[in-house]
């Protein structure tokens, strides 16, 4: 299956971390509301585009300018990510809201509605009727959401997992590696609780994906060569 199209824009700063941080954490309830209502505030194509959204949920990711650290209370370093789903037919119409000028105005407007600046996501549901789709599509947002944790930049997705190689570990060796570390916790405590399941596994399938990533990146250079 190909998997959904991923966009994260509104890049938090420092300082908009801290206004959320400040912020009291209530959120509108209902997500799709507020993208709806940004929308309507950008005004012009945007409504209607954006009105071919189909679900929307507030999601909490760990801020990739802060470290978990014990003892911290956990809204010291996660943060709020709007995320939105379209129906497959809908490329066209993610197309045109990817586009920057597009990008920032819905930045802006939702900025405008929750009280403090947030990341958002648009997902391609790519089939919709499919028990795989939705698995995919979140191994996919996940793997995203772990590329701005890590601090990658949009053109290189790859640059962390690759730079092991300065270690003189193979990339897919150093997944794989990963990959045993979750199936031990599988193992342990883990394995009694169905939600550490589903989070674990969605990991191990993540390191898989990252490998084989990796492993056709290093056939690409080598092909240029």
């Amino acid at each position: 299956m190909t998997p959904g199209i991923t966009q994260v824009s509104g890049q938090s700063t420092d300082e908009s971390a801290t206004q959320q941080e400040n912020a009291n954490g209530d959120l509108p309830e209902n997500a799709l509301n507020v993208w709806l209502q940004a929308a309507e505030n950008v005004g012009g194509l945007v409504v209607d585009y954006a009105a071919e959204a189909v679900s929307a949920r507030w999601i909490k990711v760990a801020h990739p300018g802060k470290k978990v650290q014990a003892g911290v209370p956990p809204q010291c370093w996660m943060e709020h990510v709007l995320e939105v789903t379209f129906p497959s037919t809908a490329g066209h119409s993610v197309s045109f809201l990817q586009r920057p000028k597009n990008v920032n105005s819905f930045k802006e407007s939702i900025a405008s509605i929750v009280g403090f600046q947030v990341k958002y996501t648009i997902l391609l549901n790519m089939k919709a009727d499919d028990p795989y789709s939705e698995v995919c599509d979140e191994i996919y947002g996940l793997l995203n959401r772990k590329r701005s944790y890590y601090g990658c930049a949009e053109e290189s997705p790859l640059s962390n997992a690759l730079g092991v190689e300065e270690d003189g570990i193979e990339p897919w060796r150093y997944q794989l590696v990963r990959i045993k570390e979750k199936c031990r916790r599988l193992r342990g405590e883990a394995g009694n609780q169905d939600t550490l399941i589903i989070e674990t596994l969605y990991d191990i399938a993540g390191h898989a994906a990252v490998g084989i990533a990796c492993i056709h990146a290093k056939k690409g250079k080598k092909n240029e060569l």
